[in-house]
């Protein structure tokens, strides 16, 4: 038997390095598991900070539209308030109130004038102030 292997044969029976060997082993596996505990808690940790910013992101973005639709909202009051039985009835002069409204207009989109019975009256668009004899009678909204 050559002497290296002599060496080997005899070290690997000595109770020695046998203890060196699962004392570095244990630590080795210490020093894992404790860094596994580590990244699991600093992962929880990162994904509660994440919800925690998004949630407030989503409450502050909910307050603002909040704050647009009470405000779109308060223009249309103030503009239907401007509005009387009689010119209600008058087309004419209803087309001519709508036009004379280019800050509401610019608000939305479109706009529409429905009567009691669920005709609109007027709308008011991209393409104009016209009628467009649609009746939203048979709609759960009205």
């Amino acid at each position: 038997m050559s002497p290296w292997r002599r060496r080997i044969r005899y070290w690997l029976g000595s109770l020695k390095l046998r203890i060196t060997v699962a004392a570095v082993a244990a630590l080795v596996l210490g020093i894992g598991l404790i860094t596994l505990l580590l990244v699991r808690q600093a992962e929880h940790h990162i994904l509660l900070d994440d919800n925690e910013r998004e949630l407030t992101e989503t409450v502050r973005t909910a307050s603002v539209l909040s704050r647009r639709v009470v405000d779109l909202q308060k223009a249309l009051q103030v503009t239907a308030l401007q509005l009387d039985a009689a010119g209600l009835a008058d087309v004419g002069r209803l087309a001519a109130f709508m036009q004379s409204q280019p800050a509401l207009r610019g608000h939305f989109a479109s706009l529409f004038v429905a009567r009691t019975d669920g005709r609109i009256a007027l709308l008011s668009d991209d393409a104009g102030v016209r009628d467009p004899r649609v009746s939203l009678a048979d709609r759960a909204y009205f």
